[in-house]
């Protein structure tokens, strides 16, 4: 019993003598976590990511929507009109947009190589531009892409090459990349479903954060088991 009140005094005397003798000693730091910077641009195919939505609705042909009902013209007679967005495939007449929540198609011309004309979609909400989404031709395209994003964005925040295989065992090399911003989150998808189809979007925090609002809500009122 002596002893053990020996050995626990001598081990507070020196540790009272290590306090003393390192008065001014500083608190151990944790290493500091480098900010995330903003993005270098806020601007995609024309368009500003978080700027008001101002398009006007595309032109309908008159000739075409007097044999089948009311349709936008092709993009090739839309020239000096783009960019536009449509309500989808047929206009409906009286048409009022919301712009709490939107999702359009928008038309634009010209694209950089490898964005596919028919597949620009421009989500809006409480009346700002929060997310656009492009296609892309898949396999054929998704390099030159690669490329393009990382001029304009810089090295991606993640970055995987993979091989994917289609039904007949062909195999090919697919790409996909994300960059992380504050203000905005950039996800390149080479190659989809198939190999002919990749997306690119763009969004801001706000849009993610609708989406995966919508996401819960969608999972809260999926059938249980």
């Amino acid at each position: 019993m002596f002893r053990r009140v020996l050995v626990a005094s001598v081990l507070s005397a020196l540790t009272g003598v290590v306090t003393a003798a390192t008065p001014n000693a500083k608190p151990a730091t944790k290493p500091k976590v480098p900010a995330i910077q903003s993005s270098p641009s806020l601007d995609v195919l024309g368009l500003r990511l978080g700027a008001e939505f101002t398009l006007p609705e595309c032109p309908i042909d008159p000739a075409l929507s007097r044999y089948v009902g009311p349709r936008y013209k092709y993009a090739h007679e839309m020239t000096g009109s783009m960019p536009c967005f449509q309500q989808g495939y047929a206009p409906k007449p009286g048409f009022v947009l919301d712009k709490s929540y939107a999702s359009l198609e928008v038309m634009i011309d010209p694209l950089p190589a490898g964005l596919r004309q028919d597949s620009i979609d421009v989500k809006v909400i409480d009346g700002r531009i929060e997310n656009v989404s492009a296609g892309t031709y898949g396999l054929k395209s998704q390099e030159g892409l690669l490329e393009l994003l990382t001029e304009k964005y810089g090295s991606p925040t993640t970055l995987n090459h993979s091989k994917v295989q289609n039904r007949m065992g062909a195999e090919f090399n697919q790409v996909d990349a994300t960059w992380k911003f504050s203000d905005l989150t950039i996800t390149f998808v080479g190659m989809g479903s198939t190999i002919d189809w990749g997306i690119i979007e763009i969004s801001t925090p706000k849009a993610n954060a609708v989406a995966e609002a919508k996401r819960e809500e969608a999972k809260a009122a999926a059938p249980k088991l």
